[in-house]
């Protein structure tokens, strides 16, 4: 049985996703536990760099955000990566605001007649969408279209903030019912596209191409361990073509089981959200797995070309706060900071190929 990963920043886990079977644990860096960790997460180094084995290549800074303890919400990347949306919380209000690509406060985009807004990027970046209310808790909301470039605020055709194509032609929308949370696309004229999606918000891949989703489903463990894996269920990895309503499996709740059991987790699950990279072809997502010693947590790369999936060892409190709707820049969180991820462009990565 391969033992998970213990500590230190370079491991690595391959497995096949359909199969659940680990391929190489070659570059794994199993250590000792460190005395006084039993039952606590593994220790993992800090910083970007442990995800150089499974990121294209990408350089990195210090994200410096308005402050969450000032009533600022974490910040979402607009579609080229360029800026940044962000809502703040001050005096029984909610304002939402325009930050540049470090972090710094440009501009409040909330009209003055409403005193609670939320927003969320148009298929570029010179749009954005803004759900205002009043201060009257059972008046409906009103949606707009602000364009940034000319200050013009319109009424929206949405009736909720959409989540866009990178071409711009349709949008998805959100509701939560007895079934689940529901994606419904239309198109730009309001018309229901297609059959809706059932899991957590899709992504969109650079190109267009490509939708990506989870979705809940039960672990179907068995043995001494199964009430304690099928407390939690596990989410699948879910892909659909832009243009059709039938999604494949990526990595199934099949695979997490046999995973589970291979490497003697008492838990494991799937990731609860997936984003791309500047490669349509990379999808990640953060995976969360106990022992009775430890939880760990993973980022794990879908290559989309390949049947094998990577999972690199990051501390527990590893998150995505965003990722740019063009795939090229994250805003991530690791060991309590926040890092901006930029991916270099491919001349660039031929370039330094070739100086190797």
């Amino acid at each position: 049985m391969t033992r998970p990963l213990a500590c230190g920043g370079r491991g690595l886990l391959i497995f096949a996703a359909l199969a659940g079977t680990l391929v190489s644990a070659s570059r794994a860096q199993n250590t000792p536990d460190l005395p006084g960790t039993e039952g606590r997460a593994a220790p993992v180094a800090a910083g970007p760099e442990i995800l150089k084995p499974i990121l294209p290549p990408f350089t990195s800074a210090t994200f410096v955000a308005p402050s969450e303890a000032e009533g600022w919400s974490a910040p979402q990347l607009s579609p080229s990566g360029a800026f940044c949306l962000a809502a703040r919380q001050s005096d029984g209000k909610q304002s939402v605001h325009l930050l540049d690509a470090a972090g710094k406060p440009l501009r409040d985009l909330t009209p003055s007649q409403y005193p609670l807004a939320r927003g969320a990027w148009g298929p570029s970046d010179q749009q954005v969408y803004l759900e205002c209310r009043t201060a009257a808790a059972a008046a409906p909301p009103a949606y707009f279209r602000l364009d940034l470039k000319t200050g013009k605020l319109a009424p929206a055709r949405t009736r909720g903030l959409p989540t866009w194509a990178p071409s711009g032609k349709d949008y998805y929308l959100s509701t939560t019912g007895p079934d689940g949370d529901r994606r419904q696309r239309y198109s730009l004229a309001g018309a229901p596209v297609g059959q809706p999606l059932f899991g957590t918000e899709p992504a969109w891949s650079g190109d267009g191409l490509w939708l990506a989703f989870t979705r809940p489903r039960p672990q179907v463990s068995s043995g001494e361990d199964a009430n304690e894996a099928a407390a939690e269920p596990v989410h699948e990895v879910r892909l659909t073509p832009a243009r059709s309503d039938r999604p494949r499996v990526a990595v199934s709740a099949t695979a997490w089981d046999r995973l589970l059991k291979q490497n003697g987790w008492r838990s494991a699950s799937g990731p609860t959200r997936v984003f791309w990279s500047s490669s349509p072809d990379l999808l990640y997502g953060f995976c969360d797995a106990r022992t009775a010693e430890r939880a760990s947590r993973y980022l794990m790369r879908v290559d989309l070309r390949t049947p094998e999936r990577e999972m690199a060892a990051v501390d527990t409190s590893a998150d995505l706060v965003s990722a740019a709707g063009s795939g090229r820049r994250w805003i991530l969180r690791l060991n309590g900071g926040l890092h901006r991820i930029d991916f270099l462009p491919a001349r660039a990565t031929s370039a330094r190929k070739k100086r190797r």
